[in-house]
């Protein structure tokens, strides 16, 4: 097992492969969002009184969700705790935290950073850690790749088999589908299995899963295959209850969320201005400069938001500014680095 690691200024990255070089995890932690185990100094903003809720400001534009049945004030500085990651249609959620020395402290700040590397560690179990090695050296190419498996919605396994993954708010929907496969419904269950554990923990899906298999749909054609479901998802570190066959004859397990899956971390757009940034620093580190940024609209409207400053110091990085030029006919969020 291997275990890269990045760190710049806009992203701290982790991705977790196998002897063989497959990827099993990737991992994220942004300065511009809460994460997991953090502890802040927050300032509470306001109060849902029919919900005993709170909006804590975390500062730097963080905003978290607090659920508590203590008489907090609006103004107030609380000492919170990340207990599950923003999503893109929801705050992170916040635990109270008591004890957290807050003296000295007039504004929202970040108390208690979270190293990345201990927290994939931590996840681990103990003989993966043991025969784990560590690596700086983070393959662009293959992490690209991999990301984009994993923010797939259909993937190919045995013969022209595909799987279908539908991530919607209320759970994963999961189609095994036989195509133009010509093997047998039994041999094309039992592959797609392990193909599904994997790209669960590779795009970290989280919730409520209902799963299609191929054919019968009753309990003695059903049993064994929720056997070795479990079996996949257990050899793959994700922790379920005893999958179950629906009235429908469908496969359901439910996985706890706590770090956001990849789906629903950021839209379509926000991960392009990512790749943007990364394109742009492995660009500065191997000493090139960028003449222009060709991106398309919906990439240029979120540089001028929320990742504008984050654009910015990637710019700065480079001797002379760097002219963004927006492509209005681009269908789609995309971008293309002119170099000098």
């Amino acid at each position: 097992m291997k275990l890269y690691l990045s760190d710049s200024f806009f992203e701290k990255r982790a991705m977790l492969a196998d002897a063989d070089g497959k990827v099993k995890a990737l991992y994220f932690q942004f300065p511009f969002r809460p994460n997991l185990g953090e502890v802040y100094a927050g300032r509470v903003v306001e109060k849902i009184s029919k919900l005993n809720a709170f909006f804590v400001d975390l500062g730097d534009g963080k905003t978290g969700y607090l659920s508590s049945k203590e008489k907090l004030t609006t103004g107030s500085l609380v000492g919170v705790e990340v207990v599950k990651e923003p999503r893109a249609d929801k705050l992170a959620n916040l635990k109270l935290l008591e004890g957290v020395c807050l003296k000295g402290i007039r504004t929202p700040a970040l108390l208690v950073p979270v190293v990345l590397e201990k927290r994939v560690l931590n996840e681990l179990a103990p003989e993966e850690v043991m025969n784990i090695s560590i690596s700086d050296s983070f393959p662009e190419d293959v992490f690209e790749e991999a990301l984009e498996q994993a923010l797939a919605s259909s993937v190919s396994f045995s013969s022209g088999a595909r799987i279908h993954f539908d991530r919607g708010h209320a759970c994963v929907g999961i189609d095994v589908d036989s195509g133009q496969s010509l093997d047998r419904i039994e041999d094309l269950n039992a592959a797609a299995v392990p193909v599904i554990a994997r790209q669960i923990r590779l795009a970290n899906d989280a919730g409520n899963f209902i799963v299609d298999f191929i054919g019968s749909k009753k309990p003695f054609f059903m049993k064994p295959l929720l056997n070795k479901l479990k079996e996949a998802l257990l050899k793959e570190g994700i922790e379920v209850g005893q999958p179950f066959l629906s009235q429908l004859g469908f496969a359901e397990f439910v996985r706890k969320r706590t770090t956001a899956p990849l789906s629903s971390m950021f839209s379509e757009a926000q991960w392009d201005v990512l790749a943007l940034l990364r394109a742009m620093n492995c660009l500065r580190i191997k000493g090139q400069r960028v003449k222009t940024v060709e991106v398309s609209e919906s990439v240029f409207s979120l540089l001028n938001t929320e990742f504008l400053k984050y654009y910015q110091k990637a710019a700065e990085a480079f001797a002379e500014p760097v002219a963004l030029s927006v492509r209005k006919e681009s269908k789609f969020s995309s971008f293309e680095i002119v170099e000098r």
